[in-house]
């Protein structure tokens, strides 16, 4: 019986490459069987039973692990648009002749713990570095996203929630909406990406704003009084 098992497995290993199963996928059909065997023998099952078990085992398997192959190559196959960079440049001008308007966030929340640098008072030597003048300072980061086009933008990071010095003001984040692609899917006919218009809301830079003499009421609470919104 060992013997006809081991037959089994060679005629698996020597696959022709038209069968497409890759040396990765064959170790793994190797390993799995004869780990599925030593479970079988210590359940002492009759030998004909096991080796049914084992045959139906491998032939169950080697679909599975063949269809995996092809979407994972299906996949690395697939690339980015000719004129990708054009659809996003024709995107941004049409965005950019509108009203750009300014996203509050009040409710953001600083880096935990703060920097020891928000404690310190601005400095305003001719020496002094424009971080060192900044009431609110904030640190550049990379916004990385594989399925987006630009992939990679460069958004703010507020460091203080209070303004440095002693003004009593608050540091906001300065937001504002950019045009970007957003990847959707990998068309199988073309083999191209398709992709769709967006955007995307981004942290440019952070102000120093005095606070209200009085709270604002939620929008919601308002809206839920009036049906309509007074500002």
């Amino acid at each position: 019986m060992e013997i006809r098992i081991g037959r089994l497995r060679t005629t698996i290993l020597d696959a022709p490459e038209d069968s497409r199963i890759s040396q990765h996928h064959a170790a793994t059909i190797n390993a799995t069987p004869f780990t599925l065997l030593r479970i079988l023998r210590l359940l002492k099952l009759p030998i004909p039973f096991t080796a049914l078990l084992l045959i139906i085992f491998l032939i169950l398997c080697v679909p599975f692990t063949n269809a995996k192959h092809h979407k994972i190559h299906f996949e690395n196959l697939c690339k980015e648009p000719v004129d990708l960079n054009w659809r996003l440049f024709r995107w941004f001008t049409e965005t950019s002749e509108l009203e750009i308007l300014e996203i509050g966030d009040e409710d953001w929340n600083p880096p935990v713990p703060e920097s020891s640098f928000c404690s310190t008072k601005p400095e305003t030597g001719i020496n002094s570095t424009t971080i060192q003048r900044s009431l609110c300072p904030w640190q550049w980061k990379l916004n990385h996203d594989e399925n987006r086009e630009p992939k990679i933008i460069s958004e703010a990071h507020c460091l203080c929630r209070r303004s440095r010095g002693s003004s009593g003001s608050f540091c906001m984040p300065i937001k504002r909406q950019v045009a970007v692609l957003k990847r959707i899917r990998c068309d199988p006919t073309t083999g191209y990406y398709e992709y769709t218009r967006a955007l995307q809301t981004v942290t440019v830079g952070c102000h120093s704003v005095l606070p209200r003499s009085q709270k604002a009421s939620p929008l919601a609470k308002l809206y839920r009084k009036t049906n309509t919104i007074e500002i």
